[in-house]
């Protein structure tokens, strides 16, 4: 049952992990460089920009989800080039209406002119932005992997150097972060463009054909695209009714801590990518080997994270003293980390993998439900942020639980206390954290030796694994020298 994993793949993993590396430096410098360089109110502008921006893809009504699901596992050399070219220049035309809309709108209903330029920019951006992310699945779906990667290296490269500039230069205007923004997505999508000519530039299949197509897209993509979006608006929601209750101050101060937790989750987000096609790959028996093989991993590795948290607390209190309310935030939402990463990497890869839309759609709309629920709650009834904050944690543990359950009943896998592990942590560091960070280093401490006292058994057989697997890597580069 051992399945060697393929050469193509490792150097996918390799491509992906320095792609990654260079976005999170770029993350490094959004998360903890512009909130210490730029005004408060200036930064709050930029999250707002982010945020409406985050939802742009919402434009493209799944038809990206619905190719990437239908041509996932082939080769590229096996597509159509012919129907996906027309299908490009059918969703640019629509995206193209879109942007003139939404810069119509924005010029006769906003009175803010900071505002309209967001607006206007992210208009702009949803072009860009869309055509980019058509043949990136194009890429991610047939394994090209190092494509897709080439091009956020050179979108984040050029981005860290624009942003170092500005804060070299002593600039803190958000509107230079948005061009910026704009112009590094530009030269990605430049090179993403030139590695997929051969769908460019092909000979066009008839409209007709082409609408179809994107029916077809559209009707397997949709429930995906909801279903993903519901997942987003579980914490978009809430910083939405902030803003619009509390100002963009307090916006700006829950924005930094989800954004410090984002910047967190970005390191592993890129394994899911390369998981997908290598998985799709496997036979059904191994898919559901590897399940168990990494869910168990994830419940006694990822426990380790909450360690993470004492010296950055107090990294944050020296380096960014403006943002002292913010750490509060992130203290609550810190479990998220560990609920998200799980979501993202396996659940999400295995509910995409074995079709099960309708599940992702129903759930991520449930949890939205429940934090729809708890920001109106927070902000009308009680006008109280942190009932906001706990029910963002709450909705997201409840949504990873319930794919999990779910996948293990699909895969006739049973559910045991251990998958639980996760609401047990959180529930300990959150409440040590009222108390004191001594109490949640030696609680959580504690919490961890027992933890792995009852789990040694397959503690030992991951780190044999591991050092079967780091042995075997040494052994192959002895060879090929």
């Amino acid at each position: 049952m051992v399945h060697m994993l393929s050469q193509k793949f490792k150097g996918n993993i390799v491509y992906a992990i320095v792609s990654q590396c260079i976005a999170l430096c770029l993350s490094i410098l959004m998360s903890l460089f512009v909130p210490r360089f730029f005004d408060p109110t200036e930064y709050a502008y930029w999250q707002l920009f982010i945020l409406y921006n985050s939802y742009t893809g919402m434009l493209l009504f799944g038809i990206n989800d619905g190719i990437y699901v239908r041509i996932g596992g082939k080769k590229y050399e096996d597509l159509d080039y012919s129907s996906l070219s027309a299908l490009f220049y059918v969703v640019l035309t629509v995206q193209i209406l879109f942007a003139v809309l939404i810069s119509l709108f924005s010029v006769f209903f906003l009175s803010d002119s900071r505002k309209i330029f967001i607006f206007v920019a992210i208009a702009f951006f949803n072009v860009i932005s869309n055509m980019g992310t058509y043949v990136n699945y194009v890429l991610q779906a047939t394994n090209r992997t190092r494509e897709f990667s080439k091009s956020i290296m050179i979108n984040k490269i050029a981005f860290i150097a624009t942003l170092i500039i500005l804060i070299v230069i002593r600039t803190d205007k958000f509107e230079l972060l948005v061009i910026a923004y704009i112009a590094c997505q530009i030269l990605s999508n430049i090179y993403c463009f030139t590695k997929t000519k051969s769908i460019l530039f092909a000979k066009h299949s008839p409209i007709k054909e082409a609408l179809r197509d994107c029916m077809i897209n559209v009707k397997i993509g949709l429930q995906l695209m909801i279903g993903y979006y519901a997942g987003t608006l579980i914490t978009g929601i809430a910083r939405i009714f902030i803003e619009q209750r509390w100002g963009l101050t307090t916006f700006g101060q829950l924005s930094f801590a989800l954004s410090l937790l984002a910047f967190l989750l970005l390191f592993l987000g890129q394994i899911s990518i390369v998981l997908f096609p290598e998985l799709k790959m496997l036979d059904y028996d191994l898919q559901k080997a590897y399940f168990r093989k990494l869910l168990k991993m994830f419940d006694l590795l990822l426990p380790l994270a909450y360690m993470a948290y004492i010296p950055m607390n107090l990294l944050l209190t020296i380096w960014l003293p403006k943002y002292q309310s913010s750490l509060y935030y992130l203290a609550v939402l810190f479990p998220t980390c560990v609920f998200e990463c799980k979501m993202n990497i396996i659940c999400n890869t295995y509910l995409k993998m074995l079709r099960k839309e309708a599940f992702v759609l129903k759930i991520n709309i449930l949890s939205l439900l429940l934090s729809t629920l708890f920001t109106i709650t927070g902000t009308y009834l009680f006008s109280n942020i942190t009932i906001i904050v706990y029910g963002i944690a709450i909705c997201l543990y409840i949504r990873n639980i319930l794919s999990e359950a779910y996948l293990l009943h699909s895969m006739n896998l049973k559910l045991s206390l251990s998958h639980f592990s996760d609401l047990i942590f959180a529930i300990l560091f959150i409440s040590f954290i009222n108390i004191s960070m001594t109490t949640v280093a030696i609680g959580m401490l504690i919490a961890y030796i027992a933890f792995y006292l009852i789990n040694r058994k397959d503690v030992i057989r991951i780190l044999y694994e591991i050092q079967k697997r780091k042995s075997n890597i040494f052994q192959i580069a002895k060879n090929k020298r």
